[in-house]
């Protein structure tokens, strides 16, 4: 199961400039099995990325334990598009494939032997595109392994290989996780390892349940993770490293304004980080309360000559037309991390 939440963490990183954008959500199925799922505008699934991954020490051949892998990939297909819940009429899915060993099949002849390698200089390949006598030999062993599997077989023109660069241990997978982390968001964010273990966390919660028959599902709600959902953890970790700057940047002539004493002043981070965490946790009402006052505000650019005193008039606004339970400095650096979270992003930012 960790070499899954890695793996399906690793592409969401690794591609994020594209997932930032798209309509998704990530179902985390039983035993090695993830998929993307890509839905229009009216909610209606249009079309899926599906994988299988696991880890290995030495390289995968054609062997029994392929021969169940690739027929349980195919009968995933057919089962997606078999799914009760409504489908795009044009709907369509991959199907992959995914580990960090090579990959080595044949057609099976003694002699004159047709072979492919999928490994870190060939990372992809579609079964459509390999040699037809090894796509007999896959079709003849996996029929051999599952005499029914022929009626999946048109699935095989949607399946694919594929080598992901990861090392061998958990440990390991998780150190090339925060360097990719780090090559991708660089200085956004301060913590690359803290940012790693929240973002991982998600993908726990949701591998801990399992769809009732064990077959994946587009209805099993419990086990998918909503794109916006991920997304908004991207925006948190990155809006708290955009708050410690501007803090380090404007915090000593805030503090005069809204009064914040020095012994808060001292745990400005720490204060900070619990806000933009309760803003993600919708339960934490009188955190939601503030920031859904921030967001609903409009910086009036004449008015306003820098953003100091308008985070000052947030502040004596929400005190006077809003009740609440938090402490006076819970709400003054509510406001702050609200106003970093909702305004306007710069060139700069993510």
């Amino acid at each position: 199961m960790n070499f899954r939440r890695i793996c399906a963490l690793h592409i969401i990183i690794n591609n994020y400039d594209y997932y930032k954008h798209q309509s998704f959500f990530l179902s985390i199925e039983n035993h090695d099995d993830f998929i993307f799922f890509h839905y229009d505008h009216e909610n209606i699934t249009t079309w899926a990325t599906t994988f299988q991954a696991k880890k290995a020490s030495k390289s995968w051949t054609l062997d029994k334990t392929m021969h169940e892998i690739i027929d349980k990939i195919i009968t995933l297909g057919a089962v997606l598009k078999s799914d009760p819940n409504v489908l795009h009429p044009e709907y369509w899915h991959k199907l992959n494939f995914l580990t960090n060993a090579a990959i080595s099949f044949n057609d099976g002849a003694k002699k004159e032997r047709k072979s492919i390698l999928v490994n870190e200089a060939n990372i992809k390949l579609e079964y459509k595109s390999i040699d037809e006598k090894i796509q007999k030999n896959i079709k003849k062993l996996v029929k051999n392994f599952n005499s029914k599997a022929d009626i999946n077989f048109p699935e095989l023109d949607f399946f694919a290989l594929n080598y992901i660069d990861l090392p061998k241990t958990y440990k390991a997978q998780k150190e090339a996780l925060i360097g990719l982390f780090e090559n991708t968001f660089g200085y956004s964010v301060k913590d690359h390892k803290a940012a790693i273990e929240t973002l991982l966390s998600m993908f726990r919660d949701i591998e801990l349940k399992f769809n009732q028959g064990n077959i994946p599902s587009l209805t099993a709600k419990e086990k998918q993770l909503c794109g916006n959902h991920i997304k908004n953890a991207f925006n948190i970790i990155t809006s708290k490293q955009k708050a410690y700057d501007f803090w380090r940047a404007e915090g000593k002539e805030l503090c005069k304004l809204i009064k914040i004493s020095v012994y808060d002043q001292r745990n400005h981070e720490f204060l900070l980080s619990n806000c933009f965490d309760y803003f993600k946790d919708l339960t934490q009402f009188e955190h939601q309360k503030i920031l859904q006052f921030v967001s609903s505000q409009t910086l009036d650019t004449h008015k306003y000559f820098d953003e100091l005193s308008y985070i000052e008039h947030l502040f004596k606004k929400f005190k006077a037309s809003h009740s609440n339970q938090l402490t006076e400095t819970e709400v003054k650096f509510a406001i702050i991390a609200a106003y970093v979270e909702t305004r306007e992003p710069n060139e700069n930012d993510i």
